[in-house]
C-alpha cells in the first residue's frame, strides 16, 4: 500500500487521506491478508505530471476535431467549457514528438506495474484522493488563468490518472469517513485482465464494513 503522495505532487497527503488508506491497510489484515508499504516505482517518476498533461492536451485536441468533423464546421469557444478549450488550444501548440514521447513512457509506468506484481504482490492499495472532496467550483478555471486549475486537480487526484494511463482495473471504496462526516475513498489496483481478484478482495472488504446506509451531511 502506499500512504503518501507520488513525490512529484507538491502538496503532502492530506491527513484524512493517510488515515483512510491506513485504516484499509489494518481492515485487510485482519481479513487475513499481507500488506507491506510498496508500489511501481516508476509512480514516483517526475515526468508523470508532464506525461499525463501532454496525453490529456492531445486526446482533447483529437476528440474536438472529430466532433468538427461530425458537424462539419469549427468548434467556437463559447461551445466548450473553458478549460476544454484551454487544453485543446495547448494540445494544437503541442509538438507531436510530444505526444510521442508521453506515450513511450506511459509504457514504461505500465512496464513498472508489471514488474510490481511480478514481484509478488496481488493489488496495490491507494487513497482515491488527495484532499477530502472540495466544494463545488473549487477546480473551475477562470478566463484570465484556463489552465490555473492544473496544479490544484494534479494535488488532489495524483493517484487515479495513473491507472487512465495503464489502462489497468482500480476501484475506489467509501470505506473511511472523517471527523466531518465526509466519505473518504481507497483505491485498489489490480493486474490487467483481473477484475476477478479486484471484485472479490472489494466484496470483502464491504462485506466487513459496509457503507450502503451511510450518507454525509449535504448531499444531493
Amino acid at each position: 500500500f502506499m500512504e503518501r503522495s507520488p513525490s512529484w505532487v507538491r502538496t503532502p497527503l492530506h491527513a484524512d487521506c493517510v488515515a483512510a488508506v491506513r485504516d484499509a491497510a489494518k481492515l485487510l489484515e485482519s481479513l487475513g491478508h499481507s500488506l507491506e508499504t510498496k508500489h511501481p516505482a516508476a509512480i514516483d517518476d517526475p515526468s508523470a505530471e508532464r506525461t499525463l498533461f501532454n496525453i490529456i492536451i492531445a486526446q482533447t485536441a483529437g476528440l474536438l476535431a472529430m466532433v468538427e468533423g461530425t458537424i462539419g464546421r469549427a468548434i467556437r469557444p463559447d461551445e466548450v467549457e473553458i478549460w476544454t478549450w484551454a487544453l485543446c488550444q495547448e494540445g494544437r501548440r503541442a509538438p507531436m514528438l510530444d505526444f510521442l514521447n508521453a506515450i513511450e513512457w506511459r509504457n514504461v509506468l505500465s512496464r513498472s506495474f508489471g514488474e510490481f506484481y511480478s514481484s509478488g504482490f496481488d493489488l496495490l492499495l491507494t487513497p482515491t484522493l488527495g484532499a477530502p472532496p472540495l466544494p463545488l467550483g473549487a477546480l473551475t478555471p477562470t478566463a484570465d488563468a484556463p489552465l490555473g486549475a492544473w496544479e490544484k486537480l494534479t494535488t488532489f487526484i495524483p493517484f487515479t490518472p495513473i491507472q487512465n494511463m495503464t489502462g489497468e482495473p482500480a476501484i475506489s471504496l467509501p470505506l473511511h469517513w472523517n471527523a466531518s462526516g465526509l466519505p473518504i475513498g481507497v483505491q485498489l489496483v489490480a493486474p490487467w485482465g483481473r477484475e476477478d481478484l479486484l471484485l472479490r478482495v472489494a466484496g470483502q472488504l464491504e462485506t466487513a464494513r459496509p457503507w450502503a446506509s451511510r450518507r454525509p451531511p449535504v448531499r444531493a
